[in-house]
């Protein structure tokens, strides 16, 4: 409802909110396997926990959910704020121009090297280990351009309104399927697809539902299977909520300093941070997987990893947290 109305009164305003982003997505991860679970008796476990614990998680989830919510009712939608007239200065434009085509020809040439080994391994998650070990080992920035290119062809599609910019994401996206992922093709059409739906929101249904679907189709090109169609396409949702029930059954726990040390050392390059931060321990994503004991497909939530490291009272007060960082600062 406080979507509806903020829609009528701001128009694509709406999608430049990143409280809006917060709630829906929590949405997604929190709420929705909630509804499928307990509302349609739909469930397909992959781990074993107690259905109390599966309770607890969510309530949590509902809390949490409420919390972003209310934070969602008391925001404002922003206005851009960027100068258009830049558009017109020729050194600006080809300083972008040069940057997108290093950056296109740099995972041009990453594909072409590794694209022979990659199409001959069969499973995903051997695919992912090749990545994390050889590939970001020998291009360590990988990612970090890939943040960079989006947010750059974001701005230019904002500058110009020309689609075309977008044809420049085919070799990222190119890359991403050549390693069965989906993060980079994430960071390259994110930023343009909020643009997208903030300047053709009348259409706003339609594309949503576009970017669902792919998501789902892109989740069944992967091997992962559940067993289920549905829970092949959105299982991710599903994962990430068994997981908390998981470490919420089991009651593991970490320091909270840890997570601390993680989070403060994060904003210094990586060798740097690896020298510094003397607890060297692993996120909480890593320590989750080997608690599992599964490869992937069990990343964790904001619910889970707050109880984690502190337990039930940070789970109750890390929403507001969260939520008065993106009331304030974003």
């Amino acid at each position: 409802m406080t979507f509806i109305v903020k829609y009528k009164i701001n128009g694509g305003r709406v999608f430049l909110n990143p409280i809006f982003y917060l709630s829906g997505i929590s949405f997604l991860y929190l709420v929705l396997p909630t509804l499928v679970i307990f509302g349609l008796g739909i469930n397909n476990p992959m781990l074993n926990y107690t259905y109390e614990s599966n309770v607890i998680n969510s309530y949590l989830s509902l809390y949490c959910f409420f919390v972003f919510v209310v934070f969602y009712v008391l925001s404002d939608d922003p206005v851009i704020a960027i100068d258009r007239q830049n558009k017109n200065k020729k050194m600006e434009k080809w300083i972008l121009f040069v940057l997108i085509i290093v950056m296109v020809i740099y995972i041009m040439n990453v594909s072409h090297m590794y694209s022979p080994t990659l199409k001959g391994i069969e499973y995903r998650i051997d695919k992912y280990h090749f990545f994390a070990s050889v590939i970001t080992y020998n291009y360590p920035k990988i990612l970090l351009i890939s943040k960079l290119f989006g947010f750059l062809i974001a701005y230019k599609y904002f500058s110009t309104k020309n689609l075309l910019w977008l044809i420049a994401t085919i070799p990222f996206l190119y890359f991403d399927h050549l390693i069965q992922g989906r993060t980079i093709t994430l960071y390259v059409l994110l930023p343009s697809v909020v643009l997208i739906l903030y300047f053709y929101y009348k259409y706003a249904l339609i594309l949503s539902v576009f970017c669902i679907v792919a998501l789902g189709i892109s989740s069944l090109a992967r091997e992962i299977s559940y067993s289920n169609i549905f829970f092949t396409m959105f299982g991710e949702f599903f994962a990430t909520r068994e997981s908390t029930s998981y470490v919420i059954d089991n009651n593991f726990h970490d320091s909270i300093l840890h997570l601390l040390s993680n989070f403060t050392y994060s904003f210094f390059p990586g060798y740097i941070s690896y020298k510094l931060n003397s607890y060297e321990v692993s996120s909480y994503t890593v320590q989750l997987s080997n608690l599992i004991n599964r490869e992937t497909g069990f990343s964790g939530n904001i619910i889970g990893e707050a109880y984690f490291y502190g337990g039930y009272l940070l789970a109750f007060i890390s929403p507001i947290i969260i939520g008065l960082i993106y009331r304030f600062f974003f």
